[in-house]
């Protein structure tokens, strides 16, 4: 393991960071267009057979609605919170480096892959303006989770975790 912090590491827990943060305004912004258009949902979950059990009342299915999407908002947020403890785990160093490296390495291509998808049709019914916003925070965060990943795969980062003893 290197004495001195690498600059590879130094920059790519700043680009963690950044995504963390940018990618929680992703999910405020994915909860405030669920709640701006829910239609899609409700007429999904309308739709879902119910086999013996009586049909669902509007009431309930708009507060299912509504529940699950400040549920899913809130669940990506704890998974950024992962995210976060994982950056400062590899800034630190130490055992878990390795581990942590490996992780952001997941996340990282999983951005990465999901910056694709920014560019697939969007049938919602929210205004053009915060689905642009949304596209735009989203490419961002695909951009630096992917130069992070270039970073924290460098032989000076991989030395930082104790993975490359050459």
């Amino acid at each position: 393991m290197a004495s001195e912090k690498p600059e590879s590491i130094l920059l790519a827990s700043h680009l963690w960071l950044w995504v963390v943060g940018l990618e929680v305004v992703h999910q405020i912004l994915n909860v405030i267009m669920g709640i701006l258009a829910p239609e899609q949902l409700i007429q999904q979950l309308k739709e879902q057979p119910t086999g013996q059990q009586p049909p669902l009342a509007d009431s309930t299915i708009n507060t299912l609605v509504y529940a699950v999407i400040v549920a899913v908002g809130l669940f990506g947020v704890a998974i950024m919170c992962v995210v976060l403890w994982m950056a400062l785990v590899l800034s630190r160093g130490g055992t878990l480096a390795a581990f942590a490296r490996r992780t952001l390495l997941f996340f990282g291509v999983y951005l990465g892959v999901r910056l694709l998808f920014v560019f697939v049709p969007n049938t919602s019914t929210v205004p053009v303006a915060w689905i642009i916003v949304d596209g735009c925070v989203q490419i961002a965060v695909g951009v630096l989770a992917v130069l992070a990943v270039y970073l924290i795969t460098r032989k000076e980062s991989l030395h930082w975790t104790g993975e490359n003893h050459g």
